[in-house]
């Protein structure tokens, strides 16, 4: 289980740590409305660092619980919301409003 993470910047940058032989990372983050009611709102993929920062659209908003999904090139072929117990996910918590 990972430690949620408050977001306090409106572009947080995101890293993660390299996994041995793997050349590349997709980055996904999912917006949890409910269990039900699951979205990607942002997604870049084949990145060959260990950071991205995030755009800042959309907005993340405050209160929403988000995942950031991480996966490399040589991780597992499941599908997150099929068989997210083998593949690593960071749950990212609503940003603080700076007002």
């Amino acid at each position: 289980m990972y430690e949620p993470k408050l977001i306090l910047d409106e572009k947080p940058k995101f890293s993660w740590q390299k996994i041995p032989d793997a050349t590349s990372y997709s980055v996904y983050l999912i917006q949890l409305s409910s269990p039900h009611d699951v979205k990607v709102i942002w997604q870049q993929e084949d990145i060959s660092s260990l950071e991205i920062e995030y755009p800042g659209e959309p907005q993340l908003e405050l209160g929403i619980v988000y995942l950031l999904y991480i996966k490399s090139n040589l991780e597992c072929p499941c599908h997150w919301r099929l068989r997210p117990q083998c593949c690593p996910v960071i749950q990212v918590i609503g940003r603080v409003d700076a007002n």
